[in-house]
């Protein structure tokens, strides 16, 4: 899972954005087209598909109907529920500077370093090993935790609800590991002898793309160099090898255990995501009894960067819902 820092080629035939995220799925959903600024209203990509069509449940809200620059921050009442926000493969959590200024000042938001990037000192370790780590941190927090994994930490939001069910209230997966993310460049990159061979070079040759990369999606260069340089050059592309294995490894688990999530989940993803297809985006909607996909029209795999008013917007709704069922002293939250 290739991801900010790093810009690794991959063979025409097998790459991402090569015909797998095309737009199009056949899991009964319906895709919709997102779109930012006042004179861009909310219209649906597709109406001929049949099925559960949960984008219907979710109505747009004051952030994507318009520009919200004049808008106050909407206020969650102090109720015992937090975020936590989980940067993707590689990166830190500065990646999460624009979505957290845009949420709530009276909501706890927690965003570390994972392990394997930027302070935190211990070694990168797989999906599991990562989400009993946050697990251990989140005990005590109290209430329920709204978990925001991005990329292949939607992979670590995943294990956590599996694996923790009772800390989280709520799951928003971002540009996230799901069925189907594993493409053969992600098997080329975890292979012996080769790839630790490409990613080491591409880590050394890559930091003039990902700054270009970046100043494409800000035009801060404060952000830009705060971004580059959280994570030390020789240690992040061993964390990245580590992680792409363990991807490879505990993935398939996880999907098989999608049906058994009870926490409420909003599925985010860029119509131009070339990195995880969007029929992967569909295929956690489909598999998780109580989720909502939402489907962002001219952006693609950094939502936190390209599109955080869209990330901070799900997470607010999704932090309204839990409370409100926390409130009524119900049970598990699940989709009306």
């Amino acid at each position: 899972m290739t991801g900010i820092g790093v810009t690794v080629p991959s063979p025409p035939a097998a790459g991402r954005g090569c015909g797998r995220g095309d737009g199009r799925g056949g899991l009964g959903r319906r895709d919709q087209d997102v779109r930012f600024g006042p004179h861009a209203p909310l219209t649906p990509l597709d109406d001929t598909a049949k099925g559960t069509d949960v984008l219907d449940r979710l109505s747009p809200t004051a952030i994507e109907r318009g520009d919200n620059r004049s808008m106050s921050r909407p206020r969650v009442p102090n109720q015992p529920v937090s975020v936590v926000l989980l940067h993707g493969q590689p990166g830190t959590a500065a990646v999460w500077a624009r979505v957290r200024a845009l949420l709530p000042p009276d909501l706890l938001v927690v965003a570390p370093d994972r392990p394997g990037y930027g302070s935190n000192p211990a070694p990168a370790m797989g999906l599991a090993d990562n989400a009993d780590q946050v697990a251990a941190a989140l005990r005590s927090t109290g209430g329920a935790n709204i978990v925001v994994g991005h990329s292949w930490a939607g992979g670590v939001a995943l294990a956590l609800a599996r694996r923790h069910a009772e800390l989280v209230g709520g799951l928003v997966l971002v540009s996230s590991l799901g069925p189907g993310a594993i493409l053969l460049v992600d098997r080329i990159l975890a292979a012996p002898v080769v790839g630790p061979a490409l990613v080491a070079s591409a880590f050394r040759l890559g930091a003039p793309l990902a700054r270009r990369r970046l100043r494409s999606m800000t035009t801060d260069e404060r952000e830009v160099a705060q971004i580059l340089e959280a994570n030390p050059r020789g240690r992040v592309w061993r964390s990245f090898l580590v992680e792409q294995r363990a991807m490879l490894a505990e993935l398939p688990g996880l999907v098989a255990g999608l049906p058994g999530i009870d926490a409420r989940a909003m599925v985010l993803a860029g119509e131009r995501d070339h990195l995880v297809p969007l029929d992967t985006a569909r295929a956690l909607a489909s598999g998780i009894p109580s989720a909502q996909l939402r489907i962002l029209a001219g952006v693609g795999h950094d939502l936190p960067l390209e599109a955080p008013e869209a990330v901070a917007s799900a997470i607010v709704e999704l932090v309204s819902q839990v409370r409100t069922v926390g409130e009524d002293g119900a049970g598990p939250a699940s989709a009306p």
